[in-house]
């Protein structure tokens, strides 16, 4: 309800719901989403920071994340995050904040328009990129490869998941970051992530 109060334009309704969000026990998910959408009001929130350096450490944010993730599969992500960030040359907590955002490491995640799995990849882009998009190793080595494309194209990390979001092209149009609600709630969430994640 405070999105709806904050598409309203009302923000002090919308502050009102986001602060009582956090005071109803969330978990990590909805913490995060109602802490993202208070600080893009202006409103600080404290928040945890996670130490993440071994696949060990991403695993315990990934299952904080995502509860329904056994050890052994938050280990094996966290291991995965960290090879395909090393591949494509990228900072392994910007890899995790844009996955943490598009599934909270739910690799079996469709989205009402058919993204699929851990990166969200759409079918034309996934076949794009020649991935599965089923597969949860593949679909993270393509959301790696689809944010690397982005980032070489845009030197300019807000810029790249604005791109990785709403298409490269709707950057180029709009000379930056699209004016559009899911877009700028979306760069915002994953830099919040990403903040929260020390190494």
């Amino acid at each position: 309800m405070g999105a709806v109060e904050v598409a309203r334009g009302n923000r002090a309704a919308a502050v009102v719901w986001f602060t009582e969000a956090l005071r109803r026990h969330p978990t990590a998910a909805e913490q995060g989403c109602a802490a993202v959408w208070l600080g893009m009001l202006g409103i600080e929130v404290d928040r945890p920071r996670w130490l993440v350096r071994t696949p060990e450490e991403y695993a315990v944010f990934m299952r904080a994340a995502n509860p329904t993730l056994s050890q052994g599969q938050a280990r094996w992500l966290g291991a995965a995050v960290l090879d395909a960030a090393a591949r494509y040359h990228l900072d392994p907590r910007i890899l995790t904040s844009v996955i943490y955002v598009e599934s909270r490491f739910n690799h079996q995640t469709i989205s009402s328009v058919g993204a699929t799995g851990l990166g969200q990849l759409m079918p034309d882009t996934a076949e794009g990129l020649g991935v599965d998009p089923r597969d949860p190793l593949q679909n993270l080595y393509g959301a790696a490869w689809l944010l690397r494309l982005h980032l070489d194209a845009f030197h300019n990390l807000p810029l790249a998941l604005a791109a990785y979001n709403a298409g490269t092209a709707a950057v180029r149009r709009w000379g930056g970051i699209p004016p559009y609600a899911e877009t700028q709630w979306y760069v915002w969430a994953v830099l919040w992530v990403y903040d929260g994640l020390r190494t």
